[in-house]
């Protein structure tokens, strides 16, 4: 069983942080940072079954092309990731009343709809990456015992990124953690394949100054000119994709991240308005999702 202290239920049986029922959420989710996505997205939809809002977690829930589907709003890092990854699995795996796993666990498409900072030149503002990968900068897949034994013990590709990082001190690679093979099959076509770095911060950790000086010898550069054992290059930068993909696979669910592109930290170009860009992708993105289904 299940302790209360672990899995805490609110008064209406909603999940703590996120104040969503079991029955609220759908089995393909996409997972936004900013909360006002939410209702751009859901505005594609052909009604909306529920809304929901704690904090900065916002949620809808409703019909596209008669398929089911949920947004839901995450915030911004990868600790606001274990929050929603965590609680988002609890609603469709764990029996609230009872405390208890279910006996027969529930898959969900767990798709990212991001924003992002491109190293490689042909990457241009307005582009989309799908993360093939990514280098986890953050800290937060160190907690979980299951993924240490897995996939961080006698990892020849993570030993080669930390020797690398090391060297042009671009600072700590912790994981490395994968895409599913399944719905990157079904979205690669829309964009850049590659490797996401994903940061613990937007400043310092992007290599970003206003009055402090960032880490010594933090180059965008090197980071451009890194590959992997497959000749896969670093595409872009954000915060959340290695914890997406390192806990949600651990807990048996299907990942991808998509981000629109709206800095190029080689040129130093900027997609300002990129809303309307993104407005103008939703309903590609959208209709990807549904054909997993």
């Amino acid at each position: 069983m299940i302790n209360s202290t672990n899995l805490i239920v609110n008064q209406d049986g909603s999940i703590f942080h996120l104040g969503v029922k079991p029955e609220e959420l759908a089995s393909n989710v996409i997972l936004v940072g900013d909360p006002g996505r939410v209702e751009l997205i859901s505005s594609f939809f052909e009604h909306v079954d529920c809304k929901r809002q704690n904090r900065e977690f916002v949620m809808a829930t409703g019909l596209y092309k008669g398929s089911r589907l949920s947004v839901m709003a995450t915030g911004i890092g990868t600790d606001n990731i274990d929050i929603v990854l965590n609680e988002i699995d609890a609603l469709v795996n764990v029996d609230f009343d009872a405390r208890k796993l279910k006996p027969n666990l529930t898959r969900l498409n767990l798709l990212r709809l991001g924003t992002c900072g491109s190293f490689q030149n042909h990457v241009k503002p307005g582009d989309l990456v799908i993360s093939k990968k990514a280098y986890g900068q953050d800290s937060l897949m160190l907690y979980y015992q299951d993924f240490l034994s897995k996939f961080i013990k006698n990892n020849k590709e993570l030993q080669a990124v930390q020797q690398y990082f090391s060297k042009h001190h671009l600072g700590p690679v912790q994981y490395i953690a994968e895409a599913n093979d399944a719905l990157l099959s079904q979205f690669k076509s829309l964009g850049h394949c590659g490797i996401t770095l994903t940061a613990s911060g937007f400043y310092g950790p992007q290599g970003r100054e206003l009055r402090t000086n960032h880490l010594a010898g933090w180059h965008k550069e090197a980071i451009a000119k890194y590959e992997d054992l497959q000749g896969n290059k670093l595409c872009n930068l954000e915060m959340e994709c290695s914890a997406l993909y390192g806990l949600g696979g651990l807990l048996g669910h299907r990942c991808l991240t998509i981000c629109l592109a709206i800095a190029q930290r080689s040129t130093k170009e900027i997609l300002v308005d990129y809303k309307v860009r993104m407005k103008e992708i939703i309903p590609q993105v959208l209709d990807h999702l549904i054909e997993c289904s």
